[in-house]
């Protein structure tokens, strides 16, 4: 069976608020959206072995998080991967940190503290640091976050890579950024 393949570039007729149901396939999708700040939800396929490539735009940072968009059934840990635009560095880290009663103009300062006190530091210049993120208490934006340094500035801020995921399975390493 070959790759099923799906491009979606924002019209005017296509403003965003997509829905993407995948689940009736055995997997092997290469998915590309671009072009809008709504959020829309890609549901992958949950049976067969194939690898799903998500290719996102630029759209999905920090700054949209009210909008961000939704990956359900991704299986991390190499199986599928997210395309950032940009590859995780050499020697980049993947590790997880929980914020509470964040807001859109605070999540990213709020996220660089809670990562501080935890003790974990972004690599900075030349890594492209991955990690994912647990929201709670903030209402709509509660949820479950990957996060990419995509510039490289040792902080988390409006300009970085973000998806919500849901439903995934296995655990989100940097190889899952491609």
């Amino acid at each position: 069976m070959g790759v099923n393949k799906l491009t979606l570039i924002a019209t005017a007729e296509n403003d965003g608020q997509l829905t993407v149901d995948l689940t009736g396939t055995t997997g092997g999708s290469a998915l590309t959206f671009a072009g809008n700040n709504l959020t829309d939800t890609y549901t992958l396929a949950t049976a067969g072995g194939g690898a799903d490539v998500i290719v996102l735009d630029a759209n999905n940072t920090v700054a949209n998080i009210a909008n961000a968009d939704v990956v359900s059934n991704f299986k991390a840990s190499g199986a599928d991967t997210l395309d950032s635009g940009t590859a995780a560095a050499l020697g980049s880290i993947s590790f997880a940190v929980g914020v509470t009663g964040v807001t859109v103009a605070t999540f990213a300062g709020d996220l660089n503290k809670a990562l501080a006190t935890a003790g974990y530091a972004l690599g900075g210049a030349g890594h492209t640091d991955v990690f994912v993120t647990t929201v709670t208490g903030s209402g709509a934006l509660d949820g479950l976050y990957a996060i990419q340094d995509t510039n490289a500035d040792g902080a988390v801020d409006a300009t970085d890579f973000m998806v919500e995921l849901t439903g995934t399975t296995g655990v989100l390493a940097a190889t899952d950024f491609v």
